[in-house]
């Protein structure tokens, strides 16, 4: 997909599956093992066929000091 101009992200803006155009956008994260790492991405949704992509947008490292 196209890199959004004005932020060096990328989006969706056309399903690949269906070429529907209304896209939802949702923030999404996920956590490593015992929380040690976090991964953030956006969730790109088709809302005529529920197809959906992940943009990866940065990690980050939580310490686990005693």
């Amino acid at each position: 997909m196209p890199a959004n101009e004005d932020t060096g992200k990328s989006s969706m803006t056309k399903c690949p599956k269906c070429g529907g155009t209304d896209i939802q956008r949702e923030e999404g994260r996920l956590e490593g093992a015992f929380g040690s790492s976090r991964l953030f991405f956006d969730v790109y949704i088709c809302n005529n066929c529920k197809y959906s992509e992940l943009y990866f947008l940065e990690r980050t490292y939580v310490y686990l000091g005693h």
